[in-house]
């Protein structure tokens, strides 16, 4: 445990004079170790400090969950994060022991590891069979876990300078459809479920739990019901096809609309209001607007510039078509669409 105290300097006597309060005077039992607080805490109040937690992006927590394939897929996929090794690290990453051979060569290649990777140079790279596969790992869970929380932070727009909370990472967790990979204890503390006891030898029958909730199970079932999926077949041998003038039927879906409705708004990045369908372009009929499946998030006040003028506001934002892909993207993406057999 640590405290911050502000010292009182007593120089004609030599003395340093600490005053904790009595909540701190359990500290002061035996050996303790003085030193300077640094910039860091200037300006704050004295009294206890937190324990210190590791960053996130260092990978010293939940790595299983941050070397997880299909982690890495919803963060981007293993390409983008072979990309995202090159862009970051400009040297070999193998960092050499005293003793150890500190040569390294100029042509750097970027090693798979797991579902992660590695950036070495080349004369390490032809040693890996020499490594310490626990060191190797480690550099490979680091660069995986801070792929993945920079996809994180730029997904809920959080600036670079904040560091990502557990339960931020959870959220995000159970949009992209990946929180049953999620370390038990994270899921059990955003379910608010209790850690589970372990069974004893010697137990009373009333504190056995027979039936336990198991907290993966729990954690998708809370993702299925904050995402509405929706279900769609593919019927290539449609009869409707076949007619000369077929008529069109209107495609209607509450359940998309309402997740449309969900998501951050095109124009300004803040909550949206309404599901926009697309104007001007020749889609719908006379009184009659576009599918809904033609349509993208706006909040009211967007929503109400784009219609007073839709050339105006597709300079400034894009077109009408790109947002509705986007969109389109995201849902099919994020599983919010699942495709299957007719």
């Amino acid at each position: 445990m640590k405290a911050l105290l502000n010292p009182a300097r007593v120089p004609e006597h030599g003395l340093i004079i600490l005053k904790p309060s009595n909540a701190l005077m359990s500290l002061f039992y035996g050996p303790i170790i003085v030193t300077s607080a640094g910039e860091e805490y200037a300006g704050h109040k004295p009294g206890l400090l937190p324990e210190f937690v590791p960053s996130l992006a260092s990978g010293a927590r939940f790595a299983v969950f941050f070397m997880n394939p299909h982690v890495i897929k919803a963060a981007g996929g293993s390409g983008a994060l072979r990309q995202w090794v090159v862009r970051t690290h400009h040297c070999c990453e193998w960092y050499c022991r005293p003793g150890e051979d500190d040569y390294h060569h100029k042509e750097l290649k970027v090693a798979p590891i797991g579902a992660s990777a590695v950036c070495l140079c080349w004369h390490h790279d032809n040693t890996l069979v020499d490594f310490t596969a626990d060191r190797v790992e480690a550099i490979a869970i680091k660069n995986a876990a801070a792929f993945v929380v920079e996809a994180v932070c730029r997904h809920f727009r959080i600036p670079d300078d904040n560091d990502l909370t557990d339960i931020e990472l959870a959220c995000w967790a159970i949009v992209s459809g990946v929180a049953k990979y999620l370390p038990d204890s994270l899921i059990r503390r955003v379910l608010q479920m209790r850690d589970s006891a372990p069974i004893t030898s010697v137990m009373r029958e009333c504190d056995l739990d027979i039936n336990p909730a198991v907290p993966e199970q729990l954690i998708d079932v809370v993702a299925e019901r904050e995402n509405p999926i929706l279900q769609a077949a593919i019927e290539p041998a449609a009869p409707t096809q076949y007619m000369l003038k077929p008529k069109i039927i209107r495609f209607e879906c509450k359940t998309y609309t309402d997740w449309v409705k969900t998501q951050a708004c095109c124009g300004c990045s803040r909550p949206a209001d309404d599901p926009h369908h697309i104007i001007g372009k020749g889609f719908g009929g006379t009184a009659t607007k576009a599918g809904d499946f033609h349509c993208f998030p706006l909040c009211r006040q967007c929503h109400d510039r784009l219609h007073e003028d839709v050339e105006a506001w597709e300079r400034k934002h894009n077109t009408q078509e790109y947002h509705i892909l986007r969109t389109q993207e995201r849902a099919l993406g994020l599983g919010i669409i699942m495709l299957g057999k007719a």
